[in-house]
């Protein structure tokens, strides 16, 4: 979850954002452009400095810790970010913009810590270190579940946060929690194709082969919500390398036809990933489909 998502907007839960800081404003986009905000300029490190000695004796400025941390943010500094907006929080306990920055702060720092200890593994792969990045994993799908939790209840209306934490909920492992999550997105046609996918993937996790093609094909083939091209081709070759594992000859036939036709229509990259899944299959020798490889 990123700045850039839907912030609250209705009730007290869930207020409008202000956003008319600039100085703010630059360091949000320092950071959704990846740019450390003093990269090449020293203009957010006297701001900052400006705003910590300002902050330091006037613990009461609600734009100047949110300021704050924004640039903490950009210099990808999550946990700065989240102390500083743990002690607004104790100022302004009712202010959903400093509970929101809060939150992405504390998830920033999360996702920071697994990408360090990835990095880390990458290079070490010692009993200590993959211990280590299981539970920044673990760490990482909880935190992301807690937010989401507290965004929904918030404001049950944002779905985004139900797929979110159906995502994370699957990262962990936790197969039942999926499909309970995912449940009420089957009732919102422009999340009903991915809460599918999600499903079917969520199944195979749990070995149920068969309920997963079932929920697989209604995305692969659903005609009242279709599903994006993106997600119905990377469907498609899930029911493809199940129905290869299952020896389902018949059903495979079908899917390695679709699949062709699908990245035929998807652009060259899509066309050479579908053809490789083919090649490797136990249909590779069969005569080429409509006189085409």
């Amino acid at each position: 979850m990123s700045d850039t998502e839907r912030k609250p907007t209705d009730d007290l839960a869930s207020a409008p954002v202000s956003g008319h800081v600039a100085g703010r404003d630059q360091a949000r986009q320092a950071l959704n452009n990846g740019v450390a905000a003093d990269d090449g300029t020293n203009d957010f490190l006297q701001r900052r400095q400006r705003l910590e000695r300002k902050l330091s004796t006037n613990p009461t400025d609600l734009e100047g810790f949110l300021e704050l941390a924004a640039i903490y943010r950009s210099e990808a500094r999550p946990l700065e970010a989240k102390r500083l907006l743990e002690t607004a929080q104790g100022v302004f306990p009712d202010n959903a913009e400093v509970l929101w920055e809060l939150e992405e702060a504390i998830l920033a720092r999360s996702l920071q810590q697994l990408r360090e200890v990835t990095e880390v593994v990458s290079r070490i792969r010692s009993p200590e270190a993959l211990h280590e990045l299981q539970r920044s994993q673990s760490d990482w799908a909880q935190r992301r579940i807690e937010v989401c939790q507290a965004r929904i209840k918030r404001n049950p209306l944002l779905h985004e946060f139900r797929f979110v934490m159906a995502e994370a909920h699957l990262d962990a492992e936790q197969y039942d929690q999926v499909l309970e999550t995912t449940e009420p997105l089957l009732k919102v046609d422009s999340y009903f194709p991915q809460a599918k996918f999600l499903r079917g993937r969520c199944r195979l996790a749990m070995g149920d082969d068969l309920a997963a093609m079932r929920e697989l094909r209604a995305v692969a083939f659903g005609r009242q919500t279709p599903a994006p091209k993106a997600l119905r081709l990377a469907t498609v070759k899930l029911l493809f390398e199940t129905a290869e594992r299952l020896e389902l000859s018949a059903s495979l036939t079908h899917y390695r036809e679709l699949l062709y036709r699908l990245g035929s229509q998807s652009g060259d990259s899509t066309i050479i990933q579908s053809q490789n899944i083919l090649k490797n299959s136990k249909l590779s020798q069969e005569p080429p489909l409509n006189g085409s490889d």
